[in-house]
């Protein structure tokens, strides 16, 4: 694995882009979202599209998931939170330019004190884009702002 790129917010922000050093098969995007400036749940957006080119289903504390066909991102939380989610984590396969992108990921959402158990968070979806490799990955609020010092960074391998 090589590190391909980090990005962490100075102020509020509608989003936050990591823009990779170079395209790789697989990706893993660590995430800290310090929190939202309304209730939200943040998601991931390849290459900058914003289109209804997602599917995804997502579970929080362990429960049937909610899914989703024809979103803006793919979801990282099944619930709407304003505090912060400690570490949300992503691994990408993108192998050719012929197949759609798959994603999987956790985290959990938690005060970030001894005193509250963590949230369990997990995700899944696909990007179905088969006409270009990833080189950039975007965590969006999907609507409210994601607060300031919430960062990402993204390492990146290949199959040889």
């Amino acid at each position: 694995w090589s590190a391909l790129g980090v990005t962490e917010l100075g102020s509020a922000a509608a989003s936050l882009t990591v823009t990779l050093s170079a395209s790789r098969e697989h990706l893993m995007v660590i995430c800290r979202i310090s929190g939202y400036s309304a209730s939200g749940i943040a998601g991931f957006q390849f290459n900058a599209d914003t289109g209804n080119n997602y599917a995804d289903s997502a579970s929080d504390g362990i429960t049937a998931p909610t899914t989703g066909v024809n979103r803006a991102s793919i979801r990282v939380s099944e619930t709407g939170i304003t505090t912060s989610r400690s570490i949300v984590q992503a691994f990408v396969r993108k192998h050719a330019t012929n197949v759609v992108a798959a994603v999987r990921g956790s985290g959990m959402s938690v005060s970030e004190s001894a005193g509250t158990a963590p949230t369990l968070q997990e995700f899944a979806g696909v990007w179905a884009n088969t006409s270009s490799l990833i080189t950039s990955v975007t965590l969006t609020g999907n609507g409210v702002n994601l607060n300031s010092g919430s960062r990402c960074a993204v390492w990146g391998a290949d199959d040889s």
